[in-house]
């Protein structure tokens, strides 16, 4: 992939993948509640990885 290719599609990334605080469910009980009741928790959710490495072959079929 060319330099301006690369930087364009970080750039794609950065703009589309932005992370936020949002309230979730948890699926059991962090609370130590004996009733079994879970309430919506803060959490950070979206976002994106990216993990460049250099590949000596690529096959594709």
């Amino acid at each position: 992939m060319k330099d301006n290719q690369f930087e364009l599609t970080l750039k794609l990334i950065r703009e589309n993948s932005s992370a936020r605080d949002q309230y979730v469910n948890p699926p059991i009980n962090f609370h130590g509640d004996p009733s079994g009741q879970s309430f919506p928790t803060m959490a950070r959710v979206g976002g994106a990885t990216i993990i460049i490495l250099p590949i000596e072959k690529f096959y594709q079929f």
